[in-house]
């Protein structure tokens, strides 16, 4: 982890950090628990519990794709804070280059 103050110079990390924010985002892939709401309907108890069991998966399914979502715009983020430090650091590539020409220009004077 970077010191406070001190200046990333590369996007790199932060795009590592959203690839596995990424891969995280598709292990909590839903299609498991909603297959299974599927079958847990009244076709497949009577009674309460059934219900109650429905329920609950519903509302993990619901919890599943919040959390998937959060993920993914947690990696959107990350990705363009990342283009921002690469775009900088770019840039002060292409100063220092100029600045380091305009100095051999001027010995040559």
């Amino acid at each position: 982890m970077k010191a406070m103050g001190a200046t990333q110079t590369s996007g790199a990390p932060l795009r590592a950090r959203a690839q596995w924010l990424r891969s995280a985002a598709t292990q909590l892939s839903a299609r498991d628990i909603d297959m299974l709401t599927v079958r847990a309907g009244s076709d497949t108890w009577v009674g309460p519990t059934p219900q109650q069991c429905l329920d609950d998966l519903r509302r993990i399914s619901r919890e599943l794709s919040a959390a998937h979502d959060e993920l993914v715009a947690a990696a959107q983020r990350l990705d363009a804070e990342a283009d921002v430090i690469d775009a900088a650091a770019r840039a002060a590539a292409v100063a220092a280059a100029a600045a380091e020409r305009a100095k051999h220009t001027a010995a040559l004077s």
